[in-house]
């Protein structure tokens, strides 16, 4: 568009007349034909682009529309990241199938949820078929190992709590619940685990149990009598009472 001066966007675009612009031309930014937007360049005197003027523009267009692509692939895959960390931030279990044979496991397979408890994928898994007891401290190990061998006796287990050293090398705890599976026989054929992360239920337990210990150390150390509040009754009892002599 040339004799910016004169046409509508004088009126409208305050830089045309503040800076003296003349000719404006424009270029359509594209991507897999899909129009994106548009590459405009000003010119403060009379300009008729030629055809390498417009080759040109074309290029920075294409390059422009490219990395716009780019920046929107980039965009859209950290927000899918972002939504893959909250899900994995929320997933407090995961499922894992043992398969037996001869009274021996011979597959192991685990959920893909398994990632976010043990920071290990499914496939690092099935790749270090010991991983399962690696990631075990050595003081939990011992219970650990005689839980799997009562399961492949065939023996019905309560579920069994255990710490665990996740990739990262922080450690949680978690519950291990199985359900065993046996043919007509009788014989195992394969058993399922549930794995929950209880660390948050541990940690409240340990918290109650330091603040009882706390209240109990005071309590036996107290050289006066001491009142108890009762909340809903709003009425106080004597807990312990100080003679002396």
């Amino acid at each position: 568009m040339r004799n910016l001066q004169n046409s509508p966007y004088a009126k409208t675009d305050p830089n045309v007349i503040q800076y003296k612009l003349q000719t404006y031309v424009g270029m359509p930014v594209k991507f897999n034909n899909t129009h994106i937007g548009a590459l405009c360049v000003v010119f403060q005197e009379d300009f008729v682009p030629g055809p390498e003027d417009l080759r040109f523009m074309e290029i920075i267009a294409s390059a422009v529309a490219v990395e716009e692509d780019r920046r929107q692939t980039q965009l859209t895959l950290e927000e899918s990241n972002k939504r893959y960390k909250h899900i994995c931030e929320t997933v407090t279990d995961y499922i894992y199938t043992v398969h037996i044979k001869d009274g021996q496991p011979i597959e192991t397979i685990h959920g893909p949820s398994c990632i976010a408890i043990t920071g290990y994928t499914a496939e690092e898994f099935a790749a270090d078929p010991n991983l399962w007891i690696k990631m075990v401290p050595e003081e939990d190990r011992l219970a650990v190992l005689r839980h799997a061998a009562l399961i492949l006796s065939g023996e019905k287990v309560p579920p069994l709590e255990h710490r665990i050293i996740k990739k990262d090398g922080t450690v949680r705890w978690v519950r291990n619940t199985t359900v065993l599976h046996f043919n007509e026989q009788g014989k195992l054929l394969s058993y399922d685990g549930l794995i929950q992360d209880i660390s948050d239920r541990k940690k409240a337990e340990e918290e109650i149990k330091e603040s009882e210990e706390r209240f109990r150390t005071l309590f036996d150390s107290a050289t006066d009598g001491i009142l108890v509040a009762d909340a809903e009754t709003k009425k106080f009892r004597m807990a312990k009472v100080i003679l002396m002599v």
